[in-house]
């Protein structure tokens, strides 16, 4: 796999701020953002790079277990499509409102999948957000991430966490063009 090809899913339940957070690392506003549930239905996929490795970051509706409507059983189904595609998931919680049952349904969602994810706690910018951090412990998430994505406080932590999981390309293979068949290798010396 060439790093280019490594995809990031921001997965979480709805209003947690997985598109601002998106936009941050994207360094364009192409996910809308709004103070309601249920704004971002489609996947959103831009390329993304930090500290010189590319990676593809992928915003995704939220995600609830529960309801009957057509909408959400699209929007989960979306979800579950950027989670099986991508090769590590940033599970985005919100430290403000502290951890609920949808968060703990969501961690083992993707235990149950064996999808290595990291633990994003947005919204760490006031006081509460900063005391409600150490609930998320009991997600056993090898690491929390907190930041607050509107004001961009710990999204570069968090993209050293990322692109630290890109496999690197082995010596020589970067500068290695692809061979095409049938055609002529010429040097002009």
């Amino acid at each position: 796999m060439s790093p280019a090809d490594f995809t990031a899913a921001l997965v979480g339940r709805p209003n947690v701020g997985k598109s601002t957070l998106f936009n941050r690392i994207a360094g364009k506003r192409r996910a809308i953002t709004f103070d309601q549930p249920g704004i971002t239905r489609d996947l959103v996929a831009l390329p993304a790079e930090y500290d010189g490795r590319c990676f593809t970051i992928v915003d995704t509706g939220g995600y609830v277990t529960r309801g009957g409507d057509d909408l959400l059983q699209k929007v989960r189904a979306q979800v579950l499509r950027a989670i099986y595609e991508s090769n590590l998931v940033v599970f985005v919680v919100d430290a403000q409102d502290g951890l609920l049952p949808l968060d703990k349904e969501i961690a083992g969602m993707l235990r149950e999948r064996s999808k290595p994810f990291l633990l994003a706690a947005n919204k760490v910018d006031s006081k509460e957000g900063r005391e409600g951090l150490s609930q998320f412990h009991a997600l056993s998430a090898d690491q929390i991430c907190p930041l607050s994505a509107e004001h961009g406080t710990g999204v570069d932590d968090l993209l050293e966490e990322i692109v630290a999981r890109i496999p690197s390309m082995p010596a020589g293979e970067a500068e290695a063009a692809p061979e095409a068949e049938g055609i002529p290798k010429i040097a002009v010396v």
